[in-house]
Protein backbone atom coordinates (compact mmCIF):
# COMPACT_ATOMS: atom_id res chain seq x y z
CA UNK A 1 0.00 0.00 0.00
CA UNK A 2 1.09 3.14 -0.98
CA UNK A 3 2.89 5.23 2.40
CA UNK A 4 0.58 8.10 1.10
CA UNK A 5 -2.30 6.90 1.37
CA UNK A 6 -3.53 5.12 4.51
CA UNK A 7 -6.99 3.14 3.42
CA UNK A 8 -8.96 1.35 5.69
CA UNK A 9 -12.01 -0.41 3.71
CA UNK A 10 -13.77 -2.24 7.23
CA UNK A 11 -17.58 -3.57 7.22
CA UNK A 12 -18.79 -1.21 4.16
CA UNK A 13 -17.01 1.89 5.48
CA UNK A 14 -13.85 3.26 4.11
CA UNK A 15 -11.37 5.70 5.34
CA UNK A 16 -9.50 8.08 2.96
CA UNK A 17 -6.20 10.27 3.39
CA UNK A 18 -5.37 12.75 1.28
CA UNK A 19 -2.37 11.91 -0.93
CA UNK A 20 -0.06 15.08 -0.87
CA UNK A 21 2.17 13.93 -4.09
CA UNK A 22 3.51 17.34 -5.34
CA UNK A 23 4.48 17.71 -9.62
CA UNK A 24 6.41 20.57 -9.79
CA UNK A 25 7.98 21.79 -14.03
CA UNK A 26 9.37 24.60 -13.08
CA UNK A 27 13.11 22.96 -13.50
CA UNK A 28 12.54 21.27 -16.55
CA UNK A 29 14.13 23.12 -19.36
CA UNK A 30 11.93 21.16 -21.88
CA UNK A 31 9.11 23.03 -21.09
CA UNK A 32 8.44 26.62 -21.50
CA UNK A 33 6.16 26.78 -18.26
CA UNK A 34 5.82 26.32 -14.71
CA UNK A 35 3.09 23.99 -13.49
CA UNK A 36 3.03 23.01 -10.34
CA UNK A 37 -0.13 20.23 -9.39
CA UNK A 38 -0.81 17.90 -5.91
CA UNK A 39 -2.07 14.55 -7.35
CA UNK A 40 -2.66 11.13 -6.44
CA UNK A 41 0.16 8.07 -7.12
CA UNK A 42 -1.04 6.74 -10.37
CA UNK A 43 -1.62 3.35 -8.81
CA UNK A 44 -4.13 4.79 -6.06
CA UNK A 45 -5.83 6.92 -8.89
CA UNK A 46 -6.20 4.18 -11.25
CA UNK A 47 -7.60 2.22 -8.43
CA UNK A 48 -10.29 5.29 -7.63
CA UNK A 49 -10.57 5.79 -11.56
CA UNK A 50 -11.53 1.96 -11.61
CA UNK A 51 -13.78 1.82 -8.01
CA UNK A 52 -15.70 4.55 -9.81
CA UNK A 53 -16.87 3.24 -12.95
CA UNK A 54 -17.67 -0.04 -11.39
CA UNK A 55 -20.48 1.99 -9.51
CA UNK A 56 -19.42 0.81 -5.81
CA UNK A 57 -20.24 2.65 -3.01
CA UNK A 58 -20.05 2.43 1.22
CA UNK A 59 -22.27 2.76 3.52
CA UNK A 60 -19.73 5.01 5.09
CA UNK A 61 -17.01 7.15 3.78
CA UNK A 62 -14.71 9.34 5.95
CA UNK A 63 -12.32 12.01 4.23
CA UNK A 64 -9.73 13.11 5.71
CA UNK A 65 -7.58 16.79 4.40
CA UNK A 66 -4.93 16.75 6.74
CA UNK A 67 -3.61 19.34 3.77
CA UNK A 68 -5.12 21.92 1.57
CA UNK A 69 -7.27 20.04 -1.43
CA UNK A 70 -9.12 21.86 -3.75
CA UNK A 71 -9.53 19.25 -6.88
CA UNK A 72 -13.02 18.85 -8.16
CA UNK A 73 -12.62 15.57 -9.80
CA UNK A 74 -10.97 14.13 -6.59
CA UNK A 75 -12.79 15.83 -3.89
CA UNK A 76 -15.94 14.08 -6.38
CA UNK A 77 -14.94 11.16 -6.95
CA UNK A 78 -14.79 10.18 -3.45
CA UNK A 79 -17.69 12.02 -1.82
CA UNK A 80 -19.65 10.04 -4.13
CA UNK A 81 -18.57 6.96 -2.98
CA UNK A 82 -21.37 7.71 0.13
CA UNK A 83 -24.34 6.06 -0.39
CA UNK A 84 -26.42 8.34 1.56
CA UNK A 85 -25.67 12.22 2.60
CA UNK A 86 -25.44 11.59 6.01
CA UNK A 87 -22.74 8.49 5.07
CA UNK A 88 -20.39 11.16 4.44
CA UNK A 89 -18.41 12.66 6.67
CA UNK A 90 -15.42 15.02 5.97
CA UNK A 91 -12.26 16.29 8.91
CA UNK A 92 -10.51 19.04 7.67
CA UNK A 93 -7.09 18.76 10.33
CA UNK A 94 -6.59 22.98 11.74
CA UNK A 95 -3.39 23.89 10.41
CA UNK A 96 -2.58 27.66 9.49
CA UNK A 97 -2.68 26.54 6.10
CA UNK A 98 -5.80 25.87 5.67
CA UNK A 99 -7.43 27.96 3.73
CA UNK A 100 -4.45 29.79 1.82
CA UNK A 101 -2.52 29.70 -1.14
CA UNK A 102 1.09 28.30 -1.03
CA UNK A 103 2.53 31.84 -0.86
CA UNK A 104 0.36 32.34 2.51
CA UNK A 105 -2.05 34.62 0.71
CA UNK A 106 -5.88 33.71 2.36
CA UNK A 107 -8.26 32.01 -0.02
CA UNK A 108 -11.91 34.03 -0.30
CA UNK A 109 -14.66 32.22 -1.84
CA UNK A 110 -16.64 34.35 -4.53
CA UNK A 111 -20.39 34.87 -3.90
CA UNK A 112 -20.66 32.75 -7.29
CA UNK A 113 -18.74 29.78 -6.36
CA UNK A 114 -21.08 29.73 -2.69
CA UNK A 115 -24.01 29.70 -4.96
CA UNK A 116 -22.63 27.10 -7.07
CA UNK A 117 -21.73 24.75 -4.23
CA UNK A 118 -25.00 25.04 -2.59
CA UNK A 119 -26.79 24.30 -5.88
CA UNK A 120 -24.54 21.41 -6.24
CA UNK A 121 -25.49 19.94 -2.64
CA UNK A 122 -28.77 20.73 -3.55
CA UNK A 123 -28.89 19.12 -6.63
CA UNK A 124 -27.00 15.81 -5.50
CA UNK A 125 -29.63 15.46 -2.29
CA UNK A 126 -32.25 15.37 -4.96
CA UNK A 127 -31.72 14.55 -7.99
CA UNK A 128 -29.04 11.52 -6.78
CA UNK A 129 -32.29 8.63 -6.74
CA UNK A 130 -34.60 7.45 -9.35
CA UNK A 131 -37.85 9.39 -9.46
CA UNK A 132 -39.66 6.23 -10.33
CA UNK A 133 -38.52 2.41 -10.00
CA UNK A 134 -40.01 -0.65 -9.27
CA UNK A 135 -39.01 -3.77 -7.01
CA UNK A 136 -39.68 -7.50 -7.98
CA UNK A 137 -40.47 -9.65 -4.70
CA UNK A 138 -39.62 -13.15 -6.15
CA UNK A 139 -41.47 -15.58 -3.21
CA UNK A 140 -41.50 -18.88 -2.47
CA UNK A 141 -45.50 -18.70 -2.39
CA UNK A 142 -47.10 -21.68 -3.78
CA UNK A 143 -49.71 -22.19 -6.80
CA UNK A 144 -49.04 -18.39 -7.75
CA UNK A 145 -45.69 -17.88 -10.35
CA UNK A 146 -45.98 -14.15 -10.62
CA UNK A 147 -43.57 -11.99 -8.48
CA UNK A 148 -44.47 -9.36 -6.60
CA UNK A 149 -43.57 -5.77 -8.35
CA UNK A 150 -44.04 -2.85 -6.76
CA UNK A 151 -44.19 0.78 -8.47
CA UNK A 152 -42.03 3.32 -6.34
CA UNK A 153 -42.74 6.59 -6.75
CA UNK A 154 -40.21 8.69 -5.16
CA UNK A 155 -42.61 12.30 -4.79
CA UNK A 156 -45.37 10.44 -2.51
CA UNK A 157 -42.39 9.88 0.17
CA UNK A 158 -38.93 11.13 -0.34
CA UNK A 159 -37.35 10.00 2.21
CA UNK A 160 -39.21 6.37 2.54
CA UNK A 161 -38.71 5.96 -1.49
CA UNK A 162 -34.76 6.99 -1.47
CA UNK A 163 -34.15 5.02 1.83
CA UNK A 164 -35.71 2.05 0.23
CA UNK A 165 -33.63 2.90 -2.88
CA UNK A 166 -30.61 2.07 -0.17
CA UNK A 167 -31.59 -0.92 1.32
CA UNK A 168 -32.25 -3.27 -1.70
CA UNK A 169 -29.47 -1.78 -3.09
CA UNK A 170 -27.15 -3.07 -0.01
CA UNK A 171 -27.29 -7.21 0.84
CA UNK A 172 -30.02 -6.78 3.08
CA UNK A 173 -31.94 -8.73 0.91
CA UNK A 174 -29.36 -10.97 0.05
CA UNK A 175 -30.52 -14.01 2.03
CA UNK A 176 -34.53 -14.92 1.92
CA UNK A 177 -36.76 -12.75 4.03
CA UNK A 178 -39.58 -13.97 5.61
CA UNK A 179 -43.40 -12.58 5.56
CA UNK A 180 -43.39 -12.75 9.06
CA UNK A 181 -46.96 -10.96 9.93
CA UNK A 182 -50.10 -11.75 7.78
CA UNK A 183 -53.70 -10.01 8.96
CA UNK A 184 -56.19 -11.23 6.60
CA UNK A 185 -58.42 -8.47 5.13
CA UNK A 186 -55.59 -5.63 6.58
CA UNK A 187 -51.98 -6.48 6.06
CA UNK A 188 -48.90 -8.30 4.72
CA UNK A 189 -46.18 -7.12 6.76
CA UNK A 190 -42.04 -7.88 6.00
CA UNK A 191 -38.75 -6.02 5.76
CA UNK A 192 -36.52 -8.31 8.52
CA UNK A 193 -33.38 -9.84 7.21
CA UNK A 194 -32.95 -13.12 6.90
CA UNK A 195 -29.08 -12.39 8.57
CA UNK A 196 -29.25 -10.48 11.94
CA UNK A 197 -26.22 -8.69 10.68
CA UNK A 198 -28.22 -6.70 8.18
CA UNK A 199 -30.63 -6.07 10.81
CA UNK A 200 -28.28 -4.35 12.98
CA UNK A 201 -26.68 -2.31 10.34
CA UNK A 202 -30.02 -1.22 9.38
CA UNK A 203 -31.68 -0.43 12.46
CA UNK A 204 -31.47 3.51 12.06
CA UNK A 205 -34.49 5.22 12.06
CA UNK A 206 -35.40 7.90 9.32
CA UNK A 207 -37.63 10.86 9.32
CA UNK A 208 -41.38 10.90 8.30
CA UNK A 209 -42.38 11.86 5.05
CA UNK A 210 -45.58 13.90 5.22
CA UNK A 211 -48.67 11.45 4.12
CA UNK A 212 -49.44 12.73 0.63
CA UNK A 213 -51.38 9.37 -1.03
CA UNK A 214 -53.70 7.46 0.59
CA UNK A 215 -53.55 3.43 1.91
CA UNK A 216 -55.51 2.40 -0.58
CA UNK A 217 -55.77 -1.21 -1.60
CA UNK A 218 -52.13 -2.74 -3.09
CA UNK A 219 -49.72 0.20 -1.68
CA UNK A 220 -47.18 -0.02 -0.02
CA UNK A 221 -46.00 1.55 3.51
CA UNK A 222 -43.49 1.87 6.40
CA UNK A 223 -44.47 -0.17 9.39
CA UNK A 224 -43.96 2.31 12.19
CA UNK A 225 -43.50 2.02 16.38
CA UNK A 226 -44.32 5.83 16.63
CA UNK A 227 -43.07 9.41 14.69
CA UNK A 228 -40.00 9.03 12.67
CA UNK A 229 -39.48 5.06 13.72
CA UNK A 230 -39.30 3.93 10.10
CA UNK A 231 -36.40 1.23 9.44
CA UNK A 232 -36.94 -1.26 7.17
CA UNK A 233 -40.10 -3.34 7.65
CA UNK A 234 -43.09 -2.74 5.11
CA UNK A 235 -46.33 -3.78 4.59
CA UNK A 236 -49.11 -4.36 1.57
CA UNK A 237 -52.60 -2.86 1.67
CA UNK A 238 -54.63 -5.99 1.51
CA UNK A 239 -57.73 -3.30 1.57
CA UNK A 240 -58.52 0.29 1.32
CA UNK A 241 -56.95 1.26 4.77
CA UNK A 242 -56.98 5.05 4.26
CA UNK A 243 -58.26 5.23 7.98
CA UNK A 244 -54.37 4.89 8.51
CA UNK A 245 -53.34 8.10 6.82
CA UNK A 246 -54.45 10.08 9.47
CA UNK A 247 -51.82 7.89 11.75
CA UNK A 248 -48.69 8.89 9.52
CA UNK A 249 -49.03 5.98 7.53
CA UNK A 250 -47.37 7.68 3.94
CA UNK A 251 -47.15 5.37 1.12
CA UNK A 252 -44.37 5.11 -1.22
CA UNK A 253 -45.80 2.71 -4.14
CA UNK A 254 -48.53 0.50 -5.35
CA UNK A 255 -48.52 -2.61 -6.57
CA UNK A 256 -48.45 -3.49 -10.35
CA UNK A 257 -48.24 -7.48 -10.72
CA UNK A 258 -48.91 -10.20 -8.43
CA UNK A 259 -51.21 -9.06 -5.42
CA UNK A 260 -52.34 -11.68 -6.44
CA UNK A 261 -49.72 -13.73 -5.23
CA UNK A 262 -49.67 -11.45 -2.07
CA UNK A 263 -53.37 -12.46 -1.17
CA UNK A 264 -52.01 -16.20 -0.83
CA UNK A 265 -48.89 -15.36 1.54
CA UNK A 266 -49.19 -18.10 4.20
CA UNK A 267 -50.11 -16.74 7.41
CA UNK A 268 -48.02 -18.34 10.05
CA UNK A 269 -49.99 -16.94 13.05
CA UNK A 270 -53.49 -17.74 12.15
CA UNK A 271 -54.50 -16.85 15.88
CA UNK A 272 -52.17 -13.74 16.17
CA UNK A 273 -52.95 -10.42 14.03
CA UNK A 274 -49.50 -9.81 16.07
CA UNK A 275 -47.42 -11.89 13.62
CA UNK A 276 -44.12 -13.90 14.63
CA UNK A 277 -41.81 -12.49 17.09
CA UNK A 278 -40.07 -10.06 15.31
CA UNK A 279 -37.21 -9.34 17.92
CA UNK A 280 -36.35 -12.94 18.11
CA UNK A 281 -36.62 -13.17 14.27
CA UNK A 282 -34.10 -9.86 13.79
CA UNK A 283 -32.05 -11.33 16.38
CA UNK A 284 -32.02 -15.08 14.96
CA UNK A 285 -32.09 -14.95 11.17
CA UNK A 286 -33.86 -17.30 9.45
CA UNK A 287 -32.91 -20.86 10.80
CA UNK A 288 -34.96 -19.47 14.10
CA UNK A 289 -38.09 -18.64 11.97
CA UNK A 290 -38.03 -22.06 9.95
CA UNK A 291 -37.43 -24.49 13.37
CA UNK A 292 -40.52 -21.95 14.67
CA UNK A 293 -42.56 -21.42 11.48
CA UNK A 294 -41.63 -24.36 8.77
CA UNK A 295 -44.18 -23.32 6.78
CA UNK A 296 -43.93 -19.76 6.58
CA UNK A 297 -43.23 -17.97 3.14
CA UNK A 298 -40.20 -15.78 1.94
CA UNK A 299 -38.99 -13.44 -0.12
CA UNK A 300 -35.89 -15.43 -2.43
CA UNK A 301 -34.56 -12.58 -4.35
CA UNK A 302 -35.34 -8.81 -4.72
CA UNK A 303 -34.40 -6.68 -7.57
CA UNK A 304 -34.78 -3.01 -9.14
CA UNK A 305 -36.04 -2.68 -12.87
CA UNK A 306 -36.90 1.04 -14.46
CA UNK A 307 -39.26 -0.77 -16.65
CA UNK A 308 -42.75 -1.06 -14.91
CA UNK A 309 -45.37 -2.82 -16.03
CA UNK A 310 -48.91 -1.01 -16.30
CA UNK A 311 -50.63 -1.70 -13.12
CA UNK A 312 -54.22 -3.53 -13.40
CA UNK A 313 -57.15 -2.38 -11.30
CA UNK A 314 -57.63 -4.73 -8.33
CA UNK A 315 -59.85 -2.40 -5.60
Amino acid sequence: MHKECNDIKKKNAIILHEAKKKVDTSNDPALPFNFVRHQFPVRLAYAMTINKSQGQTFDKVGLYLSEPCFSHGQFYTRCSRAMESNGLKIQVKDTTRQGKTDNGQTIEMSLFYKILLILAIFILNTYCYPSSYCIRFDTDVKGSKNPIIINITQNWSPIGANHLFDVINSSFYSVPSAFFRVVPNFVVQFGISGDPIQNTIWNKPIQDDPVKMSNIQGTLSYATAGPNTRTTQLFINYINNSRLDPLGFSPLGIVTTGFDTAETIFNPTPGSSDGVDQEQYSKKGNKWIIDNYPQINFIEKVSITHNCPFRKNFY
